[in-house]
């Protein structure tokens, strides 16, 4: 169940660009080997980014409208984690409980599971919404764009900075 819990704070948290602001080790998920990452268009408000909106050239239109989805997938989230944590705490208190009460925890599970298959639903409906406001080639550059980024932060920096030389003058050239 906290495993649960983990995963719908931790989906919460990308639609709202707060992931993309942590270190990058803080996207891995709850389990060893799970890598969590949000799909793109959920993964920020991209469409508020001045070089995305010129790259796209989206509209002022578009971008309300992605605003507006962004803003009911946000809302959305909030009751999915609020259901999906009642259940888990509701859940937790009937599996302690001196009697165990199988039925009230069955029941939690089971609205815990509910909240994580509507907040799968909503990313799809999510995704589908933001796809549909834009033109085919405006979603294959954003896509672009997502495969530019990714593979920015996949790369080293072929040359490791020398903090404490950064700011001195460089040595004259031997001859």
């Amino acid at each position: 169940m906290k495993r649960f819990l983990s995963v719908l704070i931790l989906a919460s948290m990308c639609c709202s660009g707060a992931v993309a602001q942590m270190a990058p080790n803080a996207q891995r998920g709850p389990m060893p080997g799970f890598n969590f990452e949000a799909p793109r268009a959920l993964s920020g408000d991209w469409w508020r980014d001045p070089e995305v909106v010129n790259e796209l050239r989206l509209t002022d239109a578009q971008r309300k409208q992605l605003e507006q989805i962004s803003l009911n997938m946000k809302l959305s989230l909030i009751g999915a984690a609020a259901t999906g944590a009642s259940a888990v705490v509701k859940a937790e208190s009937a599996l302690n409980s001196d009697q165990l009460d199988e039925a009230a925890y069955n029941q939690q599970a089971t609205a815990a599971a509910g909240a994580a298959s509507k907040l799968v639903g909503d990313m799809a409906a999510t995704m589908l919404a933001m796809r549909k406001v834009l033109a085919p080639e405006q979603w294959r550059k954003l896509d672009t764009l997502r495969r530019r980024t990714q593979q920015a932060r996949r790369q080293p920096n072929s040359m490791p900075r020398d903090r404490d030389n950064e700011h001195k003058p460089a040595p004259p050239p031997q001859e």
